[in-house]
């Protein structure tokens, strides 16, 4: 299913037409983390900026980011969130502070600021989206000012690797990982060393623990192409072998292998 995670129309039409799937998965994730820090709390702490700064976060989905850090950003920041999808901006525009944020539909490859304009970029689990990443690197190379960051979070090979394995007996082209083989942990600092200097990375230990069948479910069926094939009787085989697993092990300890990297323009 990886070839699909980079087709913008599925992912336009399907996955991220509105934010009800990403957020299920969100909610998910941060009820069964083992990591304390929270994922998007941990991810603001790595930030390293002045104020005032002007920041473009690319394919930015309903501003989870900035809703969980809201009151610990700096007035001076002024953020330009971006994403294709209309229905993820319009839960942004519903929910967040105003006018620190400005909305902006657009694609990460064609760009429509100026260049050096920003101080930093953001773009987290965009790139393995993206059917041509390096077009993406150039943009953000050229819109962000010299010595400017770029903040890119992603996953890696094994991210959600049990939970696929459970999957793949009904729907064997389920990919829960993303298309880390495009951009992801492995390769990551490479592909944006073309680009960036200083380039960092940052892993983030965490994991999920289920030990009830319907968390697990809801997160499966929230990936658009396996609820549209895991349907009738597919779908109760499929509960009940996650019953007869959690019955047999007692609990399903699912990996989450993300991280972060940090790059400059020179």
């Amino acid at each position: 299913m990886s070839n699909r995670q980079a087709d913008p129309d599925f992912l336009l039409t399907a996955e991220y037409n509105g934010a009800s799937k990403l957020n299920t998965r969100i909610e998910i994730q941060e009820h069964f983390s083992t990591n304390t820090a929270g994922w998007f709390l941990w991810l603001y702490d790595q930030f390293r900026l002045p104020s005032p700064s002007l920041i473009l976060e690319l394919g930015s989905g309903p501003a989870n980011l900035w809703l969980e850090n809201c009151g610990r950003i700096p007035g001076g920041w002024s953020v330009v969130l971006s994403d294709l999808s209309i229905g993820m901006l319009e839960k942004a525009r519903q929910t967040l502070p105003w006018p620190q944020f400005t909305l902006a539909t657009l694609n990460a490859e064609t760009i429509p600021f100026a260049t050096g304009q920003f101080d930093a970029v953001i773009a987290n689990g965009l790139f393995d989206h993206l059917p041509h990443p390096q077009q993406a690197f150039a943009e953000i190379e050229r819109v962000l000012k010299p010595g400017g960051y770029l903040y890119s979070a992603t996953g890696g090979q094994a991210h959600l690797r049990e939970l696929e394995a459970m999957v793949k007996p009904f729907v064997p082209d389920a990919d829960y990982g993303g298309a880390s083989e495009r951009f992801g942990l492995e390769n990551g600092a490479a592909l944006l060393s073309a680009w960036f200097t200083d380039v960092r990375s940052y892993p983030y230990d965490d994991r999920l623990v289920f030990h009830e069948a319907g968390p697990i479910v809801a997160y499966v069926l929230s990936e658009a192409d396996v609820s549209r094939k895991m349907v009738g009787e597919l779908r109760a085989a499929f509960i009940r072998s996650v019953e007869k697993q959690l019955t047999a092990e007692g609990s399903l300890q699912v990996t989450m292998n993300k991280g972060l990297f940090t790059a400059r323009k020179p």
